[in-house]
């Protein structure tokens, strides 16, 4: 099995080139490692503000998920992600330079861009690898591992240029941001077309009972599609989970940037490896697995660390297994769709699964008054768990892949 798609191949093909780019721009979000900080030396918000404005966040992410989802599939994927370019550019203004109120709905259109581009953009690089529009255009295993590499790789570019810019002047991010959010939506315009799907038509009056029919057809779909839906979940809670023990080690604050975009190489790194990884075992199962028990590996470092290297070790190991494993994961629900018509509105569905079991950790987790010692014991093991069910499906589905 060949290795992940290299830059050259990528920057080769148009389409793909293109919608690369697009999604290393949308991720270069230079706010995101200095959203509190920013914030409150631009307008003076304190701790509670900065609760309900991720609170208004996560309200709109969930509520976006699937309706932007079912757009993708009735008006196609790239005119839903100019939409997203639209909604980005007018919620990163919203934070650089709008005034409190202003900065709830800047919140909200930039999490009704991401619902917009959750999974619609790996909806529409499924379609360019397979619908014949891109001359010589690789498989959808390769591109898929670069794909996310690339995304990852524009959170670690963010962080290096936030660092260079929040330098200079934290007001410069602000601007900063804007002119990259501006800079994303002018690719949207030039991302391709992929060809519409033949069953969209049969499919759209009934595509959530479609879905639902599907999750309890399709065993295999059914394991990938929860799966990723559950390691992003845990993803996410454990990148909230250790915010006090950066606190504890000052690594909170400006120097995050720096941090963030490091620890995050890892994540491009692992995703880029993936087909390589893959391929290294018997079946797509044992990679998730093995993916599974360093993420395993990661957490309880972070929980018995006692040193700064320790830290930065843990963390680029977790995140290192969680791009391998979110490559993993969406490649596979992907080749496993068993409506076509439906692909967005599928990987829409598992994001909206992974935000809502995410917030529902976290508020277990705040009701419940856990420290973040006791948080990570508690991740790891559900990751644990996690594991092993997946070796579970290995032994009973040895000859998968």
């Amino acid at each position: 099995m060949s290795s992940s798609l290299g830059p050259r191949r990528i920057l080769a093909t148009p389409g793909l080139r293109v919608l690369y780019l697009w999604a290393f721009l949308s991720r270069l979000s230079v706010l995101a490692p200095f959203f509190a900080v920013f914030l409150a030396h631009r307008v003076g918000v304190g701790t509670a503000e900065i609760s309900l404005l991720f609170a208004t966040y996560c309200a709109a992410r969930v509520l976006g998920e699937v309706p932007l989802g079912l757009l993708a599939d009735r008006i196609g994927e790239t005119p839903t992600l100019r939409l997203s370019s639209v909604l980005a550019l007018a919620g990163v203004a919203c934070l650089a330079f709008g005034p409190l109120p202003a900065l709830f709905l800047g919140q909200a259109l930039f999490a009704l861009s991401e619902s917009a581009s959750s999974g619609v953009q790996e909806s529409l690089l499924f379609r360019l690898c397979t619908d014949g529009n891109e001359r010589d255009s690789p498989s959808y295993r390769q591109t898929q591992p670069a794909f996310t590499s690339a995304a990852w790789t524009g959170v670690v570019a963010a962080g290096a240029l936030g660092t260079l810019v929040a330098t200079v002047s934290l007001e410069l991010l602000g601007g900063t941001a804007v002119a990259v959010a501006a800079a994303a939506f002018l690719f949207s315009l030039l991302l391709p077309h992929a060809r519409a799907p033949q069953d969209r038509p049969e499919t759209e009056a009934l595509r959530l009972r479609q879905l639902f029919r599907a999750l309890a057809d399709a065993a295999e779909f059914r394991f990938w599609f929860f799966a990723g839906a559950c390691s992003g979940s845990v993803l996410t809670v454990t990148y909230f989970t250790i915010q006090p023990l950066l606190n504890e080690l000052d690594l909170a604050g400006p120097g995050n940037g720096l941090l963030y975009g490091a620890v995050t190489l890892f994540a491009a790194w692992g995703a880029h490896l993936t087909t390589r990884l893959n391929a290294g075992f018997r079946s797509w199962h044992a990679a998730a697995a093995a993916a599974l028990a360093l993420a395993v590996l990661g957490i309880l470092g972070l929980r018995l660390s006692v040193s700064l290297a320790t830290v930065l070790v843990a963390m680029a190991a977790l995140r290192f297994a969680w791009g391998w494993l979110e490559a993993t994961c969406t490649t596979a629900v992907n080749k496993e769709v068993p409506i076509d018509g439906l692909r967005a509105t599928i990987l829409s569905v598992q994001s909206l699964l992974a935000g809502l079991l995410g917030v529902a950790a976290l508020l277990a987790f705040a009701g419940l008054g856990l420290s973040a010692e006791r948080m990570l014991v508690i991740l790891a093991t559900v990751t644990a768990a996690g594991t092993a069910l997946t070796v579970g499906v290995l032994i009973r589905r040895p000859s998968h892949d």
